[in-house]
């Protein structure tokens, strides 16, 4: 049976990501102390959305995404939402205006009564 890992990270094959060696694990190390933390890398990317952050704060996220495919991830979702937020109001007047049928509403109202009671 395999053995499970506690972490809610990945496990990792490449020895330079373990820090099976002295070298390799300095410069994790060294990575991790240049660059912000997880929470602050998600605070960053938001802000960085608002307005421009300064270079070599941009330079510490990119060196942070080299440790934490997490953050790099979410930065790009944030990106996607941005875009699709930024894009929406030019869409909105194809969107139909038809209204639910009452029968329809009803049902829904319904299973939502139902699930709140269970």
């Amino acid at each position: 049976m395999p053995e499970e890992n506690p972490s809610s990270q990945p496990p990792h094959d490449d020895p330079f990501i373990k820090g099976e060696n002295w070298f390799s694990a300095k410069i994790v190390n060294f990575i991790c102390a240049i660059t912000p933390k997880c929470r602050q890398a998600s605070r960053l990317l938001s802000e960085g959305l608002d307005h421009p952050i300064p270079l070599l704060t941009r330079l510490r996220l990119r060196a942070h995404f080299l440790i934490c495919i997490y953050c790099e991830r979410y930065g790009k979702h944030l990106q996607v939402l941005h875009r699709a937020a930024h894009d929406f109001p030019d869409h909105c007047l194809e969107i139909s205006s038809e209204e639910m049928p009452e029968g329809v509403k009803t049902r829904i109202k319904q299973a939502l009564h139902e699930t709140a009671r269970d």
